[in-house]
């Protein structure tokens, strides 16, 4: 029986519909549910507030901002970590020995394989954007690269669909995996 579930999230409608879905069924079969959102790139991001925006003319023009004066600017940091803890606290219900927030840093196909792994994860459920053709096949997605990397099976939850529908029979949906029995 599956048990323990990664549920990846960028905080898109689909990936928020595959943790509802993921919390449904969590809750059904009394397993673990692990929220991850990976934070690509730099995690702390600073950015300028108060003062004038630079204009393109002072990158084209060197004198132009020591001609004009510049009111000065204040750098503010935001710590995309702290940020994305926050929000997933948010989304899951409070029973920490059941639902659990991980934020890693880096490329996201390879940290949600990587947790996936070290959480010993029985199931990934992921949303998809659902992109077909020649868009899919030029942009592989973070899911296709979950899909072919995971260490064990993957759920996808498109932004159309829902795969599974109030108390819809769990077995009927997964009877090869057997995770429809409740103990």
């Amino acid at each position: 029986m599956m048990k323990r579930i990664l549920v990846p999230t960028d905080f898109s409608t689909p990936s928020l519909a595959a943790l509802a879905q993921a919390v449904h069924y969590t809750q059904t079969v009394g397993g673990e549910l692990l929220l991850l959102h990976v934070v690509e790139g730099a995690p702390l991001r600073w950015y300028a507030v108060d003062g004038l925006p630079e204009s393109p003319s002072a990158f084209l023009e060197p004198m132009v901002p020591l001609l004009l004066p510049q009111p000065p600017q204040t750098r503010v940091s935001r710590d995309l970590c702290a940020e994305a803890e926050w929000k997933l606290a948010a989304l899951l219900p409070p029973q920490p020995e059941r639902f659990r927030a991980l934020v890693t840093v880096g490329q996201a196909a390879e940290q949600i394989v990587r947790v996936a792994r070290a959480q010993g994860a029985d199931l990934i459920i992921m949303g998809t954007h659902g992109r077909r053709g020649l868009r899919r096949w030029l942009r592989r997605s973070v899911t296709d690269q979950v899909r072919r990397q995971a260490p064990t099976a993957v759920l996808t939850v498109g932004p159309h669909q829902r795969c599974l529908e109030g108390d819809g029979d769990l077995g009927a949906l997964f009877p090869a995996l057997g995770i429809g029995q409740t103990a």
